[in-house]
C-alpha cells in the first residue's frame, strides 16, 4: 500500500547561454495532502504516525515550525494522545509565539501524564508568556481605543485623560468621574 502518493513535476534548469533550447529534469515530490486516515490499514497506522512524528523532530530541530506543527498534527490526527507529537507541536507552538495552542498542548500532555515534572514547568512557564502575550494585546488595543477617543473628544477640547475610571471591586463595574474630581 502507499503511503504518500508521489507526483512527478518537471523543474527547470538554468538556460545554458550558448543555448536557447531549456534542459528539464524531472524531480519527484510528495503531496503535501493528508491521506484518508480511515482508508490506512491498522497495521500501518502506528507507522504512520512515528513518521509523521519524526518528521515533526527534524523540522523542529532545523527551525521549520510551521512544518513541524503540520507533521505532529498529522500523527495527532492518527493517535490524540501521542506524547512525543504532543510535546513537539507545543514547543513548535512556542517558538512561534502561539501560546494559546502551546498551552492546549501541554494541558493535554499534562492529563496523560500529571506526573512529569518537566510537563508542569513548560506549562506553568508558557501558561505565562500567554497571559503576558494577551496582556500586551489588550494594552495595545486600549491604546489604539484611547487614540481613537482622544481624536474624537479632541474636537470638542476634551480628552480621555480628563475621565477617571475606577472599577468597583464588589460588582466590577466601573465608574467614571472628571478629572477636577481626582483623589490626591
Amino acid at each position: 500500500m502507499i503511503l504518500c502518493t508521489p507526483k512527478i513535476i518537471p523543474k527547470q534548469k538554468e538556460v545554458n547561454e550558448e543555448s536557447t533550447e531549456k534542459i528539464e529534469d524531472t524531480t519527484i515530490l510528495y503531496e503535501d495532502q493528508e491521506p484518508n486516515v480511515a482508508l490506512v490499514p491498522p497495521k500501518y497506522r502506528e507507522m504512520q504516525i512515528l513518521l509523521h512524528s519524526n518528521l515533526a523532530a527534524c523540522y523542529l530541530s532545523v527551525k521549520a515550525y510551521e512544518r513541524c506543527i503540520t507533521e505532529a498534527t498529522h500523527a495527532l490526527n492518527r493517535d490524540p494522545k501521542h506524547l512525543k507529537s504532543l510535546l513537539r507541536r507545543a514547543q513548535a507552538s512556542e517558538e512561534l509565539e502561539k501560546y494559546e495552542q502551546a498551552v492546549t498542548d501541554l494541558k493535554v500532555l499534562h492529563e496523560i501524564n500529571p506526573s512529569s515534572q518537566r510537563v508542569k514547568k513548560d506549562l506553568e512557564r508558557v501558561e505565562k508568556l500567554r497571559q503576558d502575550q494577551q496582556k500586551a494585546e489588550m494594552d495595545k488595543m486600549l491604546g489604539q481605543l484611547k487614540d481613537l477617543g482622544n481624536t474624537l473628544l479632541g474636537k470638542f477640547g476634551l480628552s480621555l485623560d480628563n475621565f477617571n475610571f475606577q472599577k468597583d471591586p464588589n460588582t466590577g463595574s466601573y465608574t467614571m468621574s472628571t478629572g477636577s474630581n481626582k483623589k490626591e
